[in-house]
């Protein structure tokens, strides 16, 4: 089996000449994801990252692409619906899987998010890294054309729609209880060419808080 061509990608809208016009900082979160599925599966995959989106539309249409794997916040999530609509077009069998803080919990309004959205196959809850991961070790273990068994059972941290029995299927929430479990993108490389003089970088420190703060993701009970 050739490995999976993974794309990871934290896009941010860039019309403004002087730079982006938000989240002007390296993906730091997708290469999280990337740095712990690396981990696990070294050389059977192959994961690159995007921020800027011409870049990504670039890659999409050159290269073959099996998972796209995007985040979601308020200032990006159209932008990184946009990217899952443009690699189905280019490769119905790929696999496309959304995770981040713009995202309903309402049982029924996932059910119908996921109606609306025909194009995203997934989306991750909570632990990105978790979800991801889950993900693959069921891609590696049936192949990527073999959907009816990739969403045949629960995939934990994750949620998408059974479209045959029109039923939401979700796994459990795990969580990663610490951060030295998830090599530095930083340290494997990963983050590297987006030195660029454009972005600048981040670290997290901790997941979680005491409190409750309805404007901060940091706040869910989970």
């Amino acid at each position: 089996m050739s490995k999976l061509k993974i794309f990871l990608a934290d896009l941010a809208h860039n019309y403004v000449k002087t730079g982006l016009n938000e989240s002007p900082y390296m993906p730091y979160a997708v290469g999280l994801v990337g740095s712990y599925a690396k981990k696990i599966f070294g050389d059977d995959i192959e994961i690159r990252l995007f921020k800027y989106p011409e870049k990504l539309y670039k890659a999409l249409t050159e290269e073959h692409c099996d998972i796209l794997g995007c985040s979601t916040y308020m200032w990006n999530s159209n932008i990184s619906h946009w990217a899952c609509r443009v690699v189905k077009r280019k490769n119905p069998n790929s696999i496309t899987i959304l995770g981040g803080p713009d995202f309903v919990k309402d049982h029924n309004l996932k059910l119908e998010y996921f109606k609306k959205h025909d194009y995203i196959d997934i989306r991750a809850l909570f632990e990105g890294e978790l979800a991801f991961s889950n993900l693959i070790k069921l891609i590696l273990k049936y192949g990527i054309n073999n959907k009816d068994k990739i969403f045949s059972e629960k995939i934990d941290n994750c949620v998408y729609l059974d479209r045959n029995k029109n039923l939401l299927v979700q796994g459990k929430s795990e969580r990663v209880q610490f951060l030295d479990e998830i090599p530095s993108p930083y340290i494997t490389g990963m983050l590297d060419e987006f030195f660029d003089g454009r972005l600048g970088p981040i670290i997290q420190t901790t997941r979680g808080c005491p409190f409750t703060c309805n404007f901060c993701l940091e706040s869910d009970a989970h």
